[in-house]
């Protein structure tokens, strides 16, 4: 496509490339997706099993409308490259991170994604996983006309447990194979032609106004996290179901944190503070939670 050269495919290197040896019996490396077939008879035949891939891999994406961090390999078991997928009809502001020490991260990418489209985000190896292993991402929606808006999204992820998932799916958007991890939550995609204004109604009209934020019922691992990261997670819950309260108008909302040694109590009063939009707080449901239970009262 990109060059005057004619020759013959000798040898597949990988999935992405292919020896080309050309008239002068010189052999060099090209991308498959750079070769144009030019003989009318391969043509006839290439073509008809084209079609019928293209075809069968339409139908092979079964992903939901939603935004994924997914994994492509692009050699063989040694080199991953990391992409931001984009399956939505709004766009995107992102940034990832990834994680450098105790709740210090360094930030990979950022930037705007349209809506139908993706973002490489990095390229790493496999022997260097470790250095890419935890990644934190933050999602902000950008809608156009007026809706209820949509909260921020934080997700921290492991791309270790990403590629022990039994097999690469193919991703949408880009249409190749790759490990995806799905990164908002799909109970607030709407169904495809399924969605009514009274069903729109009545989903936004009742947020959760009661949140138990203990690791194993946000099903963390408390065996494989460190209490430093658990404590992201758990903070991240607290403020997307705290931004849903406000945004959505609830007059309270109630946080069931435990009492432990306190940690998660004080992260979530520090959060508290820097609010503009609370009015006060206290102590929940002391009959049933003791000390355990926070009650955040909204303007």
């Amino acid at each position: 496509m990109h060059g005057t050269e004619e020759g013959i495919v000798i040898k597949i290197i990988d999935r992405n490339t292919v020896d080309v040896e050309i008239e002068e019996g010189f052999a060099f490396p090209v991308l498959i997706s750079d070769l144009v077939v030019v003989a009318a008879q391969e043509e006839s035949i290439f073509s008809d099993q084209t079609s019928t891939e293209q075809e069968e891999t339409k139908k092979a994406i079964s992903s939901e409308m939603g935004i994924y961090l997914g994994i492509e390999e692009i050699s063989t078991g040694n080199k991953y490259e990391l992409h931001l997928i984009n399956y939505t009809d709004l766009d995107l502001l992102a940034a990832v991170y990834r994680k450098e020490g105790k709740l210090k991260y360094a930030g990979l990418s950022s930037g705007l994604i349209k809506s139908r489209s993706s973002r490489s985000i990095t390229s790493f190896s496999y022997d260097s996983l470790s250095s890419f292993n935890d990644l934190f991402c933050q999602i902000i929606r950008f809608q156009r006309q007026a809706e209820a808006l949509k909260p921020p999204i934080e997700r921290h992820i492991r791309l270790g447990k990403l590629l022990d998932k039994k097999a690469p799916e193919n991703a949408p958007v880009l249409e190749r194979n790759m490990w995806l991890n799905q990164l908002d939550d799909p109970q607030e995609l709407p169904a495809p032609h399924t969605q009514t204004r009274e069903n729109v109604e009545k989903k936004e009209e009742v947020p959760e106004n009661l949140v138990d934020l203990h690791a194993e019922v946000l099903g963390l691992d408390t065996t494989t996290m460190s209490a430093a990261d658990i404590l992201i997670e758990q903070i991240s819950v607290f403020n997307k179901y705290l931004d849903k309260a406000i945004v959505y108008g609830l007059d309270e909302i109630i946080f069931v944190h435990g009492l432990g040694q306190g940690v998660l109590r004080k992260k979530i009063l520090t959060e508290i503070r820097n609010r503009k939009e609370i009015k006060y707080w206290e102590d929940a449901q002391k009959e049933k939670f003791g000390y355990g239970a926070t009650k955040i009262v909204i303007k």
